[in-house]
């Protein structure tokens, strides 16, 4: 049975995810506001997957386990591929074959998808992760890898293409998860807190203003994985553990994440209709109210139809090739 603490903790993630995928400011005067807000919600895919390592059961470790796992990843990673590359194509006024296949392979055709090649990596890494005893070494590689990408892009004034799709970017975050799982990390959650949240963030926005004024790439700037927002994700991680059985969770966040994988895959479909609406009515001549009612009725919308799939379509295994379950 699902922990409801947890599937809050999915429902927060997703709006999260939501926000950050909604119309960027970041080029003009609302650059500086886009760039703070976007640090504040700069968690969500380490936190999930966090929780892809924490609710792993060594136990159940088979041939079996990677079958089933690996198809529930790929049958709706395939499906949803197919669906934005043919909208990629079909409104796209210079299409170039080799990029569309390229996009297609790499999970490219919308944002997002990057992430199910992610964690198809590290579900393939698990067997031989969970059989080594002693995993410090582990840890080393992302920061190792992160190192790796801040001297690529100091050099070329870009991130590498794809840095986010291979699984040492995020292979910090899936020990973290399988570790705190088997209690190896209690003494850092028992020293977790609001203040080492606050800290990071801060240092989160140092990084971020010095990344700025040195002219550093936008991209690298408003990303996931630097340094400082590693950091800032795993103090947030720390702290829910914690205050697992502490935190009293939101029945309606909770709803949102048992619906997060469809809402997931369907919300960029959404959100790209919708941002086509406003644009229409003129609205999305307003950077932040159009954010703000972006993510709303992205949010709605997305929730609102994954439930009504979920109604209609009462096969459990029908819902889970589409990704809906």
């Amino acid at each position: 049975m699902k922990s409801k603490y947890w599937q809050a903790v999915r429902g927060i993630c997703i709006l999260a995810v939501i926000m950050i995928h909604c119309p960027s400011g970041q080029s003009g005067e609302n650059q500086l506001m886009w760039l703070i807000i976007r640090q504040l919600i700069n968690f969500p895919v380490a936190i999930f997957i966090f929780m892809a390592g924490y609710f792993i059961n060594p136990d159940r470790i088979d041939g079996a386990y990677l079958k089933k796992r690996g198809g529930r990843l790929l049958f709706p990673f395939i499906l949803w591929n197919i669906v934005y590359t043919v909208r990629n194509v079909l409104f796209s006024s210079n299409v170039e074959w080799k990029n569309v296949l390229f996009d297609f392979l790499t999970g490219r055709a919308v944002a997002p998808l990057y992430y199910i090649l992610v964690l198809f990596q590290l579900t393939l890494l698990t067997p031989y992760i969970l059989k080594k005893k002693e995993k410090k070494w582990m840890y080393l590689i992302t920061p190792i890898y992160l190192s790796v990408v801040y001297i690529w892009t100091i050099i070329t004034d870009a991130p590498p293409k794809l840095y986010g799709t291979f699984f040492p970017a995020w292979l910090l975050f899936y020990l973290l998860g399988i570790d705190c799982r088997a209690g190896k990390l209690e003494r850092y959650v028992q020293k977790s807190g609001c203040l080492w949240v606050m800290i990071a963030l801060c240092i989160e926005l140092l990084e971020v203003a010095v990344m700025s004024i040195g002219g550093c790439s936008i991209t690298l700037a408003s990303s996931q994985l630097k340094f400082s927002s590693c950091l800032y994700a795993v103090t947030i991680l720390l702290y829910l553990k914690k205050n697992e059985s502490k935190i009293q969770y939101n029945t309606c966040i909770c709803k949102v994440g048992d619906c997060s994988f469809g809402i997931y895959f369907l919300h960029c479909m959404v959100l790209w209709i919708i941002q086509k609406m406003l644009s229409i009515l003129g609205i999305s001549q307003h950077w932040f109210e159009s954010w703000i009612l972006t993510f709303l009725i992205t949010t709605v919308v997305s929730y609102m139809i994954v439930m009504m799939v979920r109604t209609v379509v009462r096969d459990t295994k029908k819902l889970r090739w589409i990704g809906f379950d």
